[in-house]
């Protein structure tokens, strides 16, 4: 706990106090617990195949293989070559490679108010050193105005950084409507979609980038492990990176065979059945939470059945969001309010802000992310947390 916050420390001393119950985990847009299948394939890479894939000789050799056999793998997933799919260590990492390697110079970089930091930070970065830089604006939907954004497309080759669905409110942007613009524009999309493989079918998002970025730890694999992949040919990057000659020279070093194991695993067992159910959850979830919850707004489209519900707590919460998470957290309930990269608590959405909802609902977030591994159960344990809580509240 070196170097952590306050809460933080209160939340370690209270949970070394109590005996432990059974974990609520409802926090999987920032991290998904590991498939126990994901962990078999990733200890077999490390008992039989630990060799360095660029070494002559036999281990090497069959460490080579697998690696292949990974790209092959994952490449499939994504319908894109696998001499194009790049491992490295991280989906941020992977973020920032793209970014880097297309010249600002010659490219005018647009993506959208409401992206995770990892995609905001750099170009904001470019921005403020005078490169050209748009931030599209969503409506209460969490959507861009296609119109505006074909306005931006008519004076200048364009990259698109997106995701299709936000982290934070499950909103879902238009992408077939955004990838049928490069029909009549030179614009490069590039797709973050970390979220989008575990919560949408693939015939709704694979057919539509020319770069798509993952990270392994989103879809129950460990963490360590980040790619991107090109399915257009035309889209070449800067490589700014010296030294060796590993993953094309984008990420020089040697690779992480458990950890790109585990990944193209864990992309295997991502199943469209999967998040059948999982919209099924969603539906089933908000249903119990208006029927036990005294008062709370929805802020997550109607028409966003992704896993990702995020509401607003009304009334009194406005100052007690901090302890409404610490007294949360003690009984052994995982959910956010934004980003984990946030690092804080007492601030408003700032996405929620953007879609022009009120300070009060920004103020009283919080953000319920559903998985593989939940189920009803989940959802009625915090029900009932909710509304003793808001019933505490109300009797104030």
């Amino acid at each position: 706990m070196l170097c952590r916050c306050k809460y933080l420390k209160r939340l370690n001393d209270k949970k070394n106090a109590e005996t432990p119950t059974k974990l609520v985990y409802l926090d999987n847009c920032a991290t998904t617990p590991v498939d126990p299948r994901v962990i078999g394939a990733m200890e077999t890479a490390c008992r039989k195949t630990w060799g360095n894939p660029s070494s002559i000789h036999l281990a090497g050799l069959e460490a080579a293989k697998l690696l292949d056999k990974c790209r092959i793998d994952v490449g499939t997933f994504l319908d894109c070559p696998p001499e194009k799919v790049y491992f490295c260590g991280s989906a941020t990492d992977a973020l920032f490679t793209v970014i880097k390697g297309f010249n600002p110079k010659k490219f005018h970089f647009i993506t959208t108010a409401i992206e995770h930091s990892a995609i905001i930070s750099p170009l904001l970065h470019l921005k403020n050193k005078g490169h050209n830089v748009d931030f599209l604006k969503v409506d209460s939907n969490g959507q861009i105005c296609i119109s505006e954004f074909e306005k931006l497309l008519k004076h200048k080759d364009a990259v698109f950084f997106y995701s299709p669905i936000n982290h934070e409110t499950g909103s879902i942007q238009s992408i077939r409507e955004i990838y049928q613009l490069k029909k009549n524009y030179n614009v490069t999309i590039v797709m973050d979609a970390v979220q989008a493989v575990t919560r949408l079918t693939t015939e709704k998002w694979q057919p539509y980038y020319d770069i798509i970025v993952l990270g392994s730890h989103k879809f129950y694999a460990p963490k360590g492990t980040g790619l991107f992949a090109i399915k257009n040919k035309t889209s070449k990057l800067h490589k700014f990176r010296s030294g060796s000659k590993q993953e094309d020279g984008y990420f020089p070093g040697t690779q992480n065979i458990p950890g790109i194991t585990a990944c193209a695993e864990a992309i295997k067992l991502l199943s469209n059945d999967e998040i059948s159910r999982l919209k099924i959850l969603h539906t089933e979830g908000l249903k119990i939470l208006q029927n036990e919850v005294p008062q709370f707004a929805v802020n997550t489209p109607s028409n966003s059945q992704t896993g990702i519900l995020n509401i607003s707590l009304m009334g009194k919460n406005v100052n007690l969001m901090e302890k409404l998470i610490l007294t949360m957290a003690e009984e052994q309930i995982c959910v956010s309010r934004f980003s984990a990269c946030n690092g804080k608590i007492k601030i408003p959405s700032q996405i929620l802000k953007e879609m022009g909802f009120s300070y009060e609902r920004a103020m009283t977030s919080l953000r319920i992310s559903c998985g593989r591994f939940n189920s009803r159960d989940d959802f009625f344990r915090l029900a009932r947390f909710l509304k003793i809580w808001q019933n505490k509240l109300i009797q104030l």
